[in-house]
């Protein structure tokens, strides 16, 4: 387990246990929970002008010390959104290739740099990175589900395809490593 793994499942955690704690400490640790989550990019802005959901019920003390501030998935996820769509993006790119293996050796190459480098390792990485966080986001997610706005179902088919990698990845991870 790497340091941000540990700090990851501190600041998830901590919250869930009812644990009384100052407010310098809270606001440390929100400062830690967006550098332990890679929130890298201005994800606010762009869901802002990408999606319009219709509004969620308030979560608790708890999880809005996480930094969880709705119900919606897709804004729980910040940043790993934008991460599991790049990754699609080249899965997408990695079959098209796959199709057209036989055309070109460098076409071959690169197919099997994609293997070794990006794609096994990746996705292991991203997943686990992402995890405590998908769970607790696919939750709330279904407890608030809401179908009023495009949006909130484009949210809901995520929750969807994210409840599926929480549950299927452990399995995946034991069959890869087995």
């Amino acid at each position: 387990m790497t340091m941000v793994n540990a700090l990851q499942i501190f600041i998830d955690a901590y919250p869930l246990l009812n644990i009384s704690v100052p407010a310098n400490v809270v606001l440390i640790l929100n400062e830690f929970a967006s550098i332990s989550s890679f929130n890298i990019l201005p994800a606010n802005y762009f869901f802002s002008l990408m999606f319009s959901f219709s509004e969620s019920s308030v979560v608790g003390i708890g999880f809005a010390s996480m930094g969880v501030s709705s119900a919606r998935l897709i804004l729980n996820m910040n940043s790993f959104f934008f991460y599991y769509l790049l990754f699609g993006i080249t899965i997408l790119f990695y079959f098209l290739l796959l199709l057209n293996k036989n055309a070109n050796p460098a076409i071959q190459r690169l197919i099997k740099k994609l293997e070794k480098s990006f794609i096994w390792n990746g996705c292991v990485r991203l997943v686990t990175q992402s995890y405590l966080s998908l769970c607790i986001g696919c939750l709330l997610s279904f407890l608030d589900t809401r179908f009023e706005t495009k949006s909130d179902i484009v949210d809901f088919v995520v929750t969807l395809f994210m409840a599926f990698v929480v549950v299927a990845f452990p399995f995946w991870v034991y069959f890869i490593l087995d």
